[in-house]
């Protein structure tokens, strides 16, 4: 898992877009294997994963080097600096789809939205100019990062 996880960071700090997909790409994929229930799983354990796997993941999230969270805002912030094309619109908004997933499956990585620089990328991206769909991804983030953290809801009002 730690390979996979380093493979897709070193993708996620590339320019190219094209490499950018193929990290995010990989940790979509490892996400949907973490939680996806198997054939063998009866619906109450398909609920709230327990596997090994699982539990892997979430002790390398405690951590600060394979941590998905603050990788995938530091691409969110480099994507942001690129010329707006249809192609940087949906790596914007598989970032955002991606970063949901992680804020609601790792609680500890929604208190990186207590900082101001970190929700100020997520308004940034509600302005006006932006494409409707990153603005509709960005605003399900935003829940996914409020979401049950008094902390980070004082930061977003008082920005």
């Amino acid at each position: 898992m730690e390979d996979l996880i380093s493979v897709s960071f070193d993708q996620l700090s590339s320019y190219d877009p094209a490499s950018i997909r193929k990290g995010l790409r990989k940790l979509e994929g490892l996400l949907a294997q973490l939680c996806l229930p198997s054939a063998s799983d009866d619906i109450e354990e398909a609920t709230k994963p327990q596997n090994a796997a699982f539990q892997h993941f979430i002790k390398l999230q405690n951590g600060f080097e394979y941590n998905l969270s603050v990788r995938v805002i530091a691409c969110l912030e480099r994507i942001l600096g690129m010329k707006t094309t249809e192609q940087v619109n949906a790596l914007l908004v598989s970032c955002l789809d991606l970063l949901q997933g992680i804020l609601l499956l790792h609680t500890a990585s929604r208190h990186l939205f207590a900082r101001e620089n970190h929700m100020n990328t997520l308004l940034d991206m509600l302005d006006v100019g932006v494409c409707p769909s990153v603005q509709s991804a960005t605003l399900l983030t935003l829940v996914c990062a409020l979401l049950d953290l008094p902390v980070n809801i004082r930061v977003y009002i008082y920005i």
